[in-house]
């Protein structure tokens, strides 16, 4: 199960990278992403040992729930951002405003 889960993870991830990003910096995008979930896993192994060692499994996993909520809650903010920008933008382009159309570059 641990396999299925991890490359959907990683699938997602990379994909994710990909849309967000500039046209023509998607490899760069995707090594960058890389590179922070290979720091990551580095300090996760060497911290979660650490703190297991010193104050215990239940502290471990509880300290885990609070670092998935909190990326969560961040996560959530930052779709809200970018849907309200978007909205934004939406908005500005139906007023007759100089916008970006998705389908003709810029457009008056």
């Amino acid at each position: 199960l641990h396999g299925i889960t991890y490359a959907c993870s990683k699938t997602s991830a990379v994909e994710f990278a990909a849309r967000i990003t500039p046209t023509g910096y998607e490899a760069s995008c995707q090594g960058l992403l890389s590179l922070i979930l290979g720091i990551g896993s580095v300090i996760g192994l060497s911290l979660g040992g650490w703190v297991e060692e010193t104050f215990g499994p239940n502290i471990l996993y509880r300290s885990y729930a609070g670092v998935v909520g909190t990326g969560l809650i961040l996560f959530l903010g930052a779709c809200a951002l970018d849907k309200r920008k978007a909205d934004e933008y939406e908005k500005v382009d139906k007023q007759g405003s100089v916008g970006l159309d998705a389908n003709e570059g810029l457009s008056s």
